[in-house]
């Protein structure tokens, strides 16, 4: 095995394990987005428009492209990932969003899951009955 593919399967089990931990630090951070944050980050996959948007740095196109469920707590979740949990060079501005998918294979498309509620773009299908509530097991929606 050539130690440069070894190296590189490393680098993207670690970038994968701080994402999980990002997303249980983050449990605010809608179910139905994380998929396509775990293709971008990982496998440097193009987003759909509203986590693009987000991770450009772009904040009336974001609210624009939000599903009409997401709350605020769960941006300020997705911020508080992205902060503390995602790589820098991946996101913030457009350019940064850029060069990072210039670093992914060719050959690399992201289908979504038959059946998993997930869309290309990371956005529910048909709606997620999740997104807008919060996990405190009460099961209320908050207004």
């Amino acid at each position: 095995m050539d130690p440069m593919d070894d190296l590189k399967k490393r680098e993207l089990a670690m970038l994968r394990e701080e994402l999980m931990k990002g997303f249980k630090a983050c449990p605010d951070v809608p179910s139905n987005l994380r998929n396509g944050l775990e293709y971008y980050v990982v496998r440097r996959i193009r987003t759909g428009d509203f986590l693009g948007a987000v991770l450009r740095n772009d904040l009336m196109e974001a609210i624009a492209r939000a599903h009409p469920g997401l709350q605020m707590y769960n941006f300020k979740a997705i911020i508080d990932l992205l902060n503390n949990f995602v790589p820098a060079p991946c996101w913030g501005s457009e350019a940064k969003v850029e060069e990072w998918l210039k670093g992914r294979n060719a050959d690399q498309t992201r289908k979504p899951a038959e059946g998993s509620g997930d869309s290309v773009d990371g956005e529910p299908e048909s709606g997620d009955p999740a997104v807008g509530i919060r996990p405190d097991n009460s099961g209320e929606e908050e207004s």
